[in-house]
């Protein structure tokens, strides 16, 4: 049984209570949702591990409701690939992929390697300046995956996020979810004017008009969609703007999905300000929101070990003196 699904004209008026409901009735039959990850590196790999250790502790049922992506792009051998013990988390997920570029091979041992099938590759993109720009640029190259229209619903989550309450609460719990729209939770009206929320200077009349819509800035860290030819469309003109402008992009993807989808009116956050929080700290306790998002690139030791402690004090359950 399919989530029922409306499909607008991109630039008409939308009620607010067209969107998901937290408070509804949760499907029992829900259809699976894809989560897909970006991972490269130990450290992003030990953030997803505990990702996932929380998700099953409060969604006991997500192996049955979610298919899991990995997206990789990663020239070196990290050592991580020899203990499969490390991965069996994974493995309670009974569909899951990994699509690997030209040059990916750390995270290879997630997968079954009897069962071929679970292996897809799309074609290699041209390096970036940045590393982490070329790992990035990844997620505006989904729909090379041709699975991916067999999904009602996507959700794109960073590593660096903790799931504190059922997921259902997010992916399972809709009245109506708005085709080619991208959901994602909102950052300060203020950050339009910042470079890593856009990819040009907004003119004057593109801010007024964000501001008159009530249009934010959205924390790409969580984008949820319904994928669609026309949400295809959307992402190949994400990357034509990429080629266009790749030396003057400041913030990864974050810019670019921020100055598409807004300029477009095709973003929405009333959802994820609701059940998202940022910056948590690790000794205060959010019984609330369903994701506690641990934002910011860079300082990555820093990062896992806030997100460790959260896990240790607040789920009861010892993850490990070092990340795993």
């Amino acid at each position: 049984m399919s989530l029922k699904q409306t499909e607008l004209n991109p630039d008409s008026t939308l009620n607010p209570d067209s969107t998901l409901n937290p408070d509804s009735t949760l499907n029992p039959n829900p259809d699976p949702v894809l989560l897909i990850y970006l991972v490269y590196g130990e450290i992003y790999i030990s953030q997803l591990l505990l990702q996932l250790k929380t998700l099953l502790r409060v969604t006991p049922d997500a192996p049955k409701l979610y298919h899991i992506l990995l997206i990789t792009y990663d020239e070196s051998r990290n050592k991580i690939e020899e203990d499969r013990n490390k991965y069996e988390l994974i493995h309670k997920f009974e569909h899951y992929y990994l699509i690997k570029t030209k040059y990916s091979t750390s995270i290879k041992s997630f997968l079954n390697n009897k069962n071929k099938s679970r292996i897809h590759y799309i074609k290699n993109k041209k390096l970036f300046y940045s590393y982490l720009l070329s790992v990035l640029i990844q997620k505006f190259y989904i729909f090379d995956w041709d699975k991916i229209f067999e999904y009602q619903k996507v959700l794109f989550l960073d590593v660096d996020i903790l799931i504190n309450r059922d997921l259902k609460l997010l992916t399972h719990n809709a009245k109506k979810m708005v085709k080619n729209y991208i959901y994602a939770y909102s950052e300060p009206y203020s950050s339009h004017t910042e470079d890593k929320w856009r990819v040009r200077p907004y003119t004057e009349k593109e801010l007024k008009m964000f501001e008159k819509m009530n249009i934010n800035p959205f924390n790409t860290g969580t984008l949820f969609f319904i994928p669609t030819p026309t949400m295809k469309q959307h992402f190949i003109n994400m990357q034509e703007l990429i080629q266009k402008n790749r030396d003057i992009i400041y913030h990864y993807d974050q810019s670019v999905f921020n100055h598409y989808f807004n300029l477009k009116k095709l973003s929405k956050t009333k959802l994820m300000d609701n059940l998202v929080k940022t910056y948590p700290d690790s000794l205060t306790e959010y019984k609330d929101p369903v994701l506690l998002h641990f934002v910011g690139i860079g300082e990555s030791e820093h990062k896992i070990k806030l997100m460790i402690n959260y896990y240790n004090k607040f789920f009861n359950q010892t993850f490990g003196q070092q990340h795993p």
